[in-house]
């Protein structure tokens, strides 16, 4: 898991919730069914990576948010 150590799961819970992962499965049905091939899905997933890549490039280099951001578009009453 990006950057947890994962100290507060138990032995073996992180590994089973791996193997119950259903986009595996998923992605073997849509091939064994002749809906996607695996290049089709292989570019699918490296774009979808560059995007993610791309966008924690933005975040990571953009400036942290003023303290008057606190409160936009939070629709509640102050306490």
């Amino acid at each position: 898991v990006f950057g947890d150590a994962d100290a507060y799961m138990d032995e073996g819970e992180k590994e089973a919730a791996i193997a119950a992962d259903p986009y595996p499965a998923l992605r073997r049905r849509l091939v064994a069914n002749g809906l996607a091939s695996e290049a089709a899905l292989d570019e699918i997933e490296s774009t979808v990576a560059a995007e993610i890549d791309e966008a924690v490039k933005f975040a990571f280099e953009s400036p942290f948010p003023t303290s008057e951001e606190l409160t936009t578009d939070v629709y509640g009453a102050m306490v």
